[in-house]
């Protein structure tokens, strides 16, 4: 595979997770991710240094004071480890750009929030944020949060923290850290309120969602079209 790119990336990525969960008759969410590691003959073990270096590749080890978001990320990212030669003959070659971390970052978050089970879970709760944490519980509200973006163009989705904007981005239109009009008030009903609200102003609808912790809030907005 040359001048490969990262609609080639993903599409590999996604065949990878689809095969995977298949395999191991996993069809629906949420994604169980010690369940899917004891299919692939892996074993996970609580430690209180999960980080140190191990001989046994087979053993995932895990933090018994992490977050269960936290920790089925951490199973998922050992996973992907231990799919690596499966990923690389799918691959054929190391994009350039990309590092291996990289690559196992990205399909331990997909095998958590699989592309062909998102792409229509989000169309069908209306890229409900609320609805897809509900679906997706063993991934984290910020993976959820970056997937809205996922085949919807003129959009921008944005992680605030009290009232600190975390990050910004778009798709299909720039996005840097400033908040618009209409996300600064969407945010204060949010804020106000404690629920998710929609606000439209100007040809900007904006959706907001408060996250559990009651600091941290998602909002998402996209362009009307006429």
């Amino acid at each position: 595979m040359s001048d490969i790119t990262k609609e080639d990336i993903l599409a590999v990525v996604d065949s990878l997770v689809d095969e995977v969960l298949e395999e191991a008759e996993i069809s629906e969410p949420p994604v169980d991710s010690e369940a899917l590691a004891r299919h692939l003959g892996l074993s996970v073990e609580e430690a209180e240094s999960p980080g140190r270096p191990r001989a046994n590749q087979s053993v995932i080890r895990i933090d018994p004071d992490w977050t269960p978001e936290r920790r089925h990320a951490m199973i998922a990212m050992g996973i992907a480890k231990s799919l690596r030669d499966r990923l690389a003959d799918k691959m054929g070659e190391m994009p350039e750009g990309m590092n291996a971390a990289s690559l196992m970052n990205l399909l331990g978050e997909r095998l958590l929030v699989p592309q062909s089970w998102f792409a229509r879970d989000a169309r069908e709760v209306g890229f409900d944020l609320a609805a897809l944490l509900e679906r997706y519980r063993t991934a984290s509200a910020e993976l959820l949060a970056l997937r809205l973006l996922d085949g919807v163009e003129s959009s921008i989705v944005a992680l605030i923290d009290g009232d600190r904007v975390v990050w910004r981005r778009g798709n299909g239109v720039r996005a840097n850290r400033q908040l618009s009009e209409a996300e600064k008030e969407c945010l204060r009903e949010v804020s106000d309120t404690g629920e998710a609200q929609i606000v439209r102003i100007d040809s900007w609808t904006v959706q907001g969602w408060p996250l559990s912790d009651g600091t941290r809030f998602v909002l998402r907005s996209m362009i009307d079209v006429d």
